[in-house]
């Protein structure tokens, strides 16, 4: 494996995330400096400025109530676990935050809507994703990007892995880790098929059976053009 950016992509619930923690610690053995980004994390990071141009456009296309006050007992764990105590915390009345099961509700409800929330938030999130990774190249590291959408073009001379899984263990797997089971549908059905995922990729990688069995999978193809 020779790029220094490998994009792993692949549905909902296939095992995205475990692949990238399982590569980056192969390559970590290895003595590589690896940093690892998730489009979905910088997403959320974007979300908490709610004074932002991101977030005013969310709420023009999907209704200011996607802003909700802060509870109280969530500050107050907030207040304990910030360094300091309450130092620096904004008083309780007027805090809001963006509620992102309402967001994902309104924005997976239909294609349409799915398409409108894709063009607001992609762009942002791509822009940071490269501004991340181009500082870690700097830097001599290893980038492993994790996208829940195809992402054939958007990261230059990045090998594009997908993590490939049948829809009814994502179910299940989405669902042991809390998730209702109409949000794991309507989830589905608002992301691409998953023919879009496989037909873009380098590799593929089925995460059917342990874990133990991805990491092999992930082993052997990272010793791929080593030296």
């Amino acid at each position: 494996m020779d790029a220094r950016t490998l994009v792993i992509t692949g549905p909902f619930a296939a095992g995205k995330t475990l692949a990238c923690t399982l590569l980056s610690e192969e390559l970590r053995a290895r003595g590589q400096a690896v940093r690892t980004l998730s489009l979905d994390e910088i997403g959320h990071q974007l979300l908490t400025d709610i004074r932002s141009e991101y977030v005013h456009a969310l709420t023009d296309a999907f209704g200011d109530d996607i802003l909700v006050s802060v509870r109280d007992e969530e500050l107050a764990s907030a207040d304990a676990n910030r360094p300091g105590g309450s130092k620096g915390v904004p008083t309780r009345r007027g805090v809001m935050r963006v509620d992102r099961g309402k967001l994902a509700r309104r924005a997976f409800a239909s294609a349409e809507a799915t398409a409108r929330l894709n063009a607001l938030t992609h762009p942002a999130i791509l822009a940071r994703a490269r501004a991340l990774a181009d500082a870690a190249r700097a830097m001599g590291e290893r980038v492993i990007i994790e996208s829940p959408l195809p992402m054939s073009g958007q990261f230059e001379d990045a090998l594009l892995w997908t993590i490939s899984a049948p829809q009814e263990l994502r179910l299940e797997r989405a669902c042991a880790r809390g998730v209702a089971e109409m949000d794991v549908l309507t989830r589905f059905s608002a992301q691409p098929a998953d023919t879009m995922y496989t037909a873009e990729a380098e590799r593929v990688f089925p995460n059917v059976g342990t874990k133990d069995e991805l990491r092999e999978a992930l082993r052997d193809a990272a010793c791929d053009g080593d030296g």
